[in-house]
This record gives structure tokens, sequence and C-alpha cells, in this order.
């Protein structure tokens, strides 16, 4: 069973932007010559200061989504500190810009999603079967 086969259509709209937004956010470019990828964050976060803010800001918004979507509070929670060290290591001058294009905390985030309703519906799917 996939995560999409009994999610409902507005929450599968939902998963595939979050799925989409951490793809752009960490994943976005492929660094030619090489297999590293980087993304917005690592991009927009060379900007002093506001940078770091701005994909902050969109992460939160996945927070949101994932929130909307019945992630736990544990999930929830774990997802934060994974913004919150991506957003206060990433705001060191040099070592930060490195930081981020390596720690990629949004694809972190939704690996953690998927595995909460991954789990959530193997438990639901479990209590039916009884």
């Amino acid at each position: 069973m996939t995560i999409e086969e009994p999610v409902f259509t507005l929450d599968r709209r939902r998963l595939r932007r979050v799925r989409l937004l951490a793809r752009l956010l960490d994943d976005a470019f492929k660094i030619p010559g090489t297999k590293f990828r980087v993304g917005w964050d690592g991009i927009i976060g060379l900007a002093p200061g506001i940078g770091d803010l701005l994909t902050m800001g969109v992460s939160l918004y996945l927070i949101y989504e994932a929130y909307r979507l019945g992630a736990s509070r544990r999930t929830l929670a774990a997802m934060g500190t994974n913004v919150a060290i991506d957003t206060l290591v990433g705001a060191i001058p040099g070592i930060g810009d490195l930081f981020d294009v390596a720690w990629k905390a949004n694809r972190k985030n939704v690996q953690l999603l998927e595995r909460h309703l991954t789990n959530n519906l193997a438990a639901r799917d479990n209590t039916l079967r009884q």
C-alpha cells in the first residue's frame, strides 16, 4: 500500500505540494560534474540575514501543511528542530552556506511526514482487520 492510495484528494494534493516545495528548496539543481544537488534554500541563504529568514518561512509553511495532514506533535517537533538547526547554523557566514547545501532540512521533514503517514495508515489498516 502506498501513501497515496487511502489519502483523500485534498490531502493528496497537499502532500504533493509539500514534496515539490521540499525538492525545490533542497534539491532543485544538480551541480555539474558532481553528484551534489542544491536547492533554493542554499542559493537564497547566500543573502546575509534575510535569505535564511525567507527560506525558514517556506519551511514553516511545510510544517503547517504537515499539521493539516495530521502529523503528530512528535513529528511536528522533529520537523521544527530540523528547520531551527537549518536556520541557526545557516545564518553563520561561510560555514552556514555550506551547511545549507548539505543539511537538507526540508527533505528530512518530508521523510518524517511520510513515515508518520505510513505508520498511521498501517495502524489504521491493522485496526480495521481485527
